[in-house]
Formats: structure tokens, C-alpha cells, sequence
């Protein structure tokens, strides 16, 4: 096995961090100056990006290829994308202005390259299947006229794709990356820069001091750690890795079987992509394409995000009255867990709230667009960990440690953002095609017409649709390739614009949790120990929130508001969907609980989605009572064995 030279990888490294810190620094002075038009500074935000894979990844073809062989081909990547950035960002006023329609053969060559590389680099980053996504819409997009029945369009020439997906600086340079640009890029920024600065772990720790004051507590961990931690990650795998390494074992010492804690975690994890303010970066596309303000969108996803981590919470209750006993065993664990020190301070958590606070704040009150309070958000942070690490003795650094530390912190955000700029770069290219075609408004008739002209068959289906993408695909890409598709054909039925958006939104991440593939839970199994089916299962069952509330955005759009009607909405929402959780989580035999876990799951439907509101009210308050009940007949269960 061939070695890398140490001064080659001490080089690539150092280009690496330059890379970086020039990174972070063209999106920072593009949303304080805007020096140049979004099309235009996407050219060379694609080309950084697709340079930093190329830099961070050769060194896993190293082994296969030789460091002389596999730094030969690196650094002709790296040349041909610089040139290709160059060249399309100086000819942006030239292509777009005076050669449209009538480009040149360098024109079509690099336009070829540019495609042809976007969806290798995306196959580096996120693997197969959405390159081959990406290629089958490409040939469609030429060989459209050998296509049957509803799939069948002229085609395309191959100038014409070459001039549509990137030459027209729409497709690869469209509303997709530019979002990323726009919006995705600043935010993941600010979580490298808290991440290397110790504010995670502040995080984390002060969630993990709470499970000291009482010992039920501590599986609530899993579920307040990754409804923090998600805030910034917007991943669920991410945040899985980040969070379950120390809660599923902390919960395995007391007391919770494997599959279960296991389950929590993934559920919980899973929730990352729809807390605000990031959403997964989902909440950017969503406004980009409604045309509404970024805070909008936030807001209207506060109450599901909270009903769906309050039901969590509950049914983890629930599975901490059935394992967890008070016995010497898990009194030990907890004097055990009380030894770990923590990392993250007090100042940490200061600098953090200072950060979080200037964005929120400038979002709400000057209303700031949300690149800008994102910037600033940063700069606030970054200014006040400086301060702390300069003026406060305990927390003094040398220079060169400081400067080190902001550097890593720019390596994380280019990490982090880079790959997402590609996938949303090598996704504009199915856009356009499905635009371009028509075969976006076909397969939306086509929807409409297989559920019957029905909405409930028609919403069922778009469902499937959207866990079949999310299946293969990131979130973020389920969404966008199922948005154009399936947007138009729940609209037909007056289903509001942003409700519409949310529920495809939602359905888009059922996938997580949901076999065959549900993508996050080996690495829950993985980190317990337990099975893939039963581990599966029981995120299920936790999350079945996430698969009603899309439901709930539809026939209670009310949701969605955060005034006197959202509030209504999320009252009646919110206590259909504890009695489905709680119905569900109940695990004491005998025909009473089981009768009483019928009633709950009959009367939680009936109050999400009944149409008579006496009906609907009613079975509110029977949901109430019969919960009441419950809880004084569980007091007398508590030493009956769980089935």
C-alpha cells in the first residue's frame, strides 16, 4: 500500500484550510456587499465547492490509486473546475446577455463537462442513486419522443439541454444552489464555528445535568439533546452520530432495552429536520419557492415541531414507568454518569445565546432577510468567543491556538456546505427537465387521475411518492423532486399553498424511520446493539406523529398560524395526537388497558380528523377524560409486569 508523502498531505492540508477560510469569506462579503448577481456568485461558490471535495477526498483514493497518482488526478480536477469557474463567472454578462441561443463550441464543451462533473462530484458525496436519477433525466430529456403515452415529449437537441440546465445559468446555477447560497450556506457556517468553539458541548451538557436531578429523566436526554443539537445540524444522521454515541448507552445502564433506546434516538434524531430555525434547509426552498419571507416559514413550523418532541416526551414517560425500576444498579449508573465532567461552560452556552439571540432578534424586529441575520449571527458569536478567549484570564489563549481554532471552524463549514451546494446544483438539473418537458404537469394530472379525482386516495399516494424519494434520496431532495410533481395535484382539491408544502415536506421524511431502508436506523442499531426490524418498529411507533401531523397540516391548515386560531388547531391537534402516542405505548395486559387503548386510538382519529366539529370537540374531552383514568389505573399497574 502506497504512503502518502507527509509533505504532500501537509500541503494538501494547508490548502485545505486556505480553501476554507476563502470559502467562508466569499459568502460572507457576497451578503454584505452583494458584489455581484446570486447566478453569477453560485459559479464560483459550485467551483470552491467541487475544489474542497476534490482536496478532502483524495486522500481515500490514495490507498487504491498511489499518493503520486491520486495527487496527479486531484490536481487536474482542481484546474479544470478553476477554469470552468473562471470562465463561466467572466462570461456571465457575455452568455446570458449576447450569446444566448447563439453559443460557441467551447460554450457547449464546458457546459457538457460542467454537467458531467457536478453529478460525479454528487455520487462522491451522496452516493449512487441520485446521480442515476439526475442521468435518467437527462435522457429522457433528449430521447423524450421514444417514450409512451403520458412520458412522451419532442425531446430535446442536445444544444438545447446543454443551453437549459447551465448555459442559460438556470438548472446547475438556478434556484437551487442559490438557496444554498442564499440562505443554507451562513447557517451551516455558524454550527462549524460553534461546534469547534465548544457551544455543543455546553449543549450537551447542560441536557446531560437535568438527568441528575432525577433519575426518570435521563432517557428525556436523548430527546432534548437532539431537539437542541438539531436546531443547528438539521440532519438527522448527524445528528444520531453526535448525540446517540453517549445517550443510548447512558440509557442501556438504566434499565431501557436496546431496540428502545435505540428507537428513541432515531426518532428523536429524525425530528432534527423539522426544528427551527434550520429545518434540515428545507424552510429555504420552501420560502424561495412560495416567494414568502424565511421567518415565515419558521413560524409556521413551530407548533408541529413542538407537538412532535411533546409526544416524544410523553411516550418516553411512558417507557420509563415500564423499564426503569429504582434499583442499586441504576443508582450506581447515575453516581457513575455524575463523575463525567463536563466540557462545554457556562461562557460557552453566553456566547451561543448571544448568537442565537442577534438572529432571532433581527429576524422579528427589523425583519431582516435571513442571509443577513445569519451573518451577523456569526460575526456576534465569533466576536464574543474572541473576547472570552482574549479578556478573561481563565479562558486565555495564545494567538496562533485562536487562529487555529477559527480556521477549523471555517474547514467545518466548508464541509458542511459544500456537498449541499452540489446535490442542490446537480437537482437543477432534474428541475429544469421536468419543467422544460412538461412532464412535471402531466404526472400531477396523472395523480389526480389514478386517486380518482378523490383527495384522501390522491393524498395517500403522494405519500408514497415522497417516502419512495426520501428512500433514495436526501430530504431536502425528496422534497424538490416531489414538490413540482405533487404540489399542483393536492392544490387542485383547495388545499393551501404552504400547507400543502409542509405535508409534502413531512412525508418527505418519513423515510428515516421507515423500512425497508430507513436511512438512520442502522446507525441506531449499530450503537445499541439491538435488531433493524425491531428497532425500526419501535421509532415507529414513537414518531407516529410524524405521520399524522402532515395530515393535520391538511385538513387543519390552521395548524400552521401562530395566532388564536393556530392556537385552537394545536389544542385539538396536539391532544389527538398524545392519545394515538399514549394508545399506543401502553404495554400492561388485560382486556381494560386494551379496551382503553382501542377507545384512545378511535377517539385520537376522530379528533384530528373529523369534519363535525361536536364530533370532533367531543371526542377531545372523552380523550381527556379517558387519559385521566388511565393515569390513576396506572399507579395501580406500576408492579404488574409490561407485556
Amino acid at each position: 500500500m502506497a504512503k502518502e508523502p507527509s509533505k504532500a498531505s501537509e500541503f494538501r492540508d494547508w490548502l485545505i484550510k486556505v480553501l476554507s477560510v476563502f470559502y467562508v469569506a466569499y459568502v460572507g462579503y457576497f451578503i454584505i456587499t452583494y458584489f455581484a448577481s446570486p447566478q453569477q456568485v453560485v459559479v464560483g461558490l459550485i467551483a470552491l465547492s467541487a475544489i474542497f471535495v476534490t482536496l478532502n477526498q483524495v486522500r481515500l483514493f490514495t490507498a487504491r490509486l498511489g499518493a503520486w497518482l491520486s495527487g496527479g488526478i486531484a490536481t487536474l480536477l482542481v484546474l479544470i473546475w478553476v477554469f470552468i469557474g473562471l470562465y463561466f463567472y467572466l462570461e456571465y454578462p457575455t452568455l446570458l446577455y449576447e450569446r444566448d441561443g447563439a453559443n460557441n463550441t467551447l460554450d457547449f464543451v464546458l457546459a457538457g463537462l460542467l454537467i458531467i462533473l457536478t453529478i460525479f462530484y454528487t455520487y462522491v458525496c451522496y452516493g449512487l442513486t441520485i446521480p442515476l436519477v439526475v442521468t435518467a433525466f437527462l435522457i429522457y430529456g433528449i430521447l423524450g419522443q421514444f417514450f409512451p403515452g403520458f412520458l412522451y415529449h419532442p425531446g430535446m437537441r442536445l444544444e438545447r439541454l446543454l443551453q437549459e440546465t447551465s448555459l442559460s445559468f438556470s438548472g446547475i446555477f438556478g434556484m437551487l444552489p442559490q438557496v444554498g447560497l442564499k440562505y443554507v450556506a451562513i447557517f451551516i457556517i455558524f454550527a462549524g464555528f460553534v461546534r469547534v468553539f465548544g457551544g455543543m458541548d455546553y449543549v450537551i451538557d447542560s441536557v446531560r445535568r437535568l438527568s441528575r436531578r432525577n433519575e426518570r429523566m435521563i432517557p428525556q436526554i436523548s430527546v432534548l439533546a437532539s431537539m437542541i443539537f438539531g436546531s443547528f445540524t438539521g440532519s438527522a444522521a448527524a445528528n444520531l452520530a453526535g448525540t446517540g454515541a453517549f445517550t443510548i448507552p447512558l440509557m442501556k445502564n438504566h434499565g431501557i432495552p436496546p431496540k428502545v433506546a435505540g428507537g428513541i434516538e432515531a426518532t428523536a434524531s429524525a425530528g432534527s429536520q423539522i426544528m427551527p430555525p434550520i429545518m434540515g434547509t428545507t424552510a429555504f426552498v420552501i420560502a424561495e419557492y412560495l416567494g414568502i419571507q424565511y421567518l415565515d416559514v419558521v413560524v409556521a413550523g413551530v407548533f408541529p415541531a413542538i407537538l412532535f418532541y411533546f409526544s416524544i416526551m410523553v411516550a418516553v414517560y411512558i417507557i420509563t414507568l415500564l423499564y426503569m425500576k429504582p434499583t442499586d444498579n441504576i443508582k450506581r449508573a447515575s453516581e457513575k454518569d455524575q463523575d463525567v465532567a463536563g466540557q462545554g461552560s457556562l461562557a460557552d452556552g453566553l456566547c451561543l445565546a448571544l448568537g442565537m439571540g442577534t438572529i432571532f432578534y433581527l429576524l422579528i424586529m427589523p425583519k431582516l432577510d435571513a442571509m443577513t441575520c445569519g451573518f451577523y449571527g456569526v460575526a456576534v458569536y465569533l466576536a464574543a468567543q474572541i473576547l472570552l478567549r482574549v479578556a478573561v484570564p481563565s479562558r486565555r489563549k495564545p494567538a496562533k491556538e485562536l487562529a487555529d481554532t477559527v480556521i477549523d471552524g471555517a474547514v467545518r463549514a466548508a464541509a458542511g456546505t459544500a456537498p449541499i451546494i452540489l446535490l442542490l446544483a446537480c437537482l437543477g438539473i432534474v428541475v429544469k427537465i421536468l419543467v422544460g418537458s412538461g412532464l412535471s404537469t402531466r404526472l400531477s394530472s396523472g395523480l389526480v387521475e389514478l386517486g380518482g379525482n378523490q383527495m384522501v386516495p390522491v393524498i395517500l399516494l403522494v405519500m408514497l411518492v415522497c417516502i419512495l424519494f426520501g428512500m433514495a434520496v436526501t430530504t431536502v431532495a425528496a422534497y424538490i423532486l416531489t414538490i413540482i410533481v405533487a404540489a399542483p395535484a393536492l392544490q387542485s382539491f383547495g388545499i393551501p399553498e404552504l400547507a400543502t408544502h409542509f405535508a409534502i415536506f413531512y412525508f418527505a421524511m418519513l423515510s428515516a424511520i421507515t423500512p425497508p431502508v430507513a436511512g438512520i436506523i442502522p446507525i441506531a442499531c449499530g450503537l445499541s446493539g439491538s435488531g433493524y426490524m425491531e428497532t425500526a418498529w419501535e421509532a415507529m411507533k414513537l414518531g407516529v406523529a410524524k405521520y399524522l401531523l402532515p395530515f393535520c397540516f391538511i385538513f387543519q391548515p390552521n395548524l400552521l398560524k401562530l395566532d388564536g386560531d393556530g392556537l385552537v388547531a394545536f389544542i385539538r391537534v396536539g391532544v389527538g395526537i398524545i392519545a394515538i402516542t399514549i394508545g399506543l405505548q401502553i404495554k400492561y395486559p388485560g382486556i381494560m388497558a386494551a379496551g382503553l387503548r382501542v377507545l384512545l386510538l378511535v377517539l385520537g382519529f376522530f379528533t384530528l380528523f373529523s369534519s363535525h366539529a361536536g364530533l370532533a370537540w367531543g371526542s377531545m374531552v372523552m380523550n381527556v377524560i379517558v387519559i385521566s383514568f388511565m393515569a390513576v389505573l396506572w399507579k395501580k399497574k406500576l408492579g404488574a409486569k409490561p407485556a
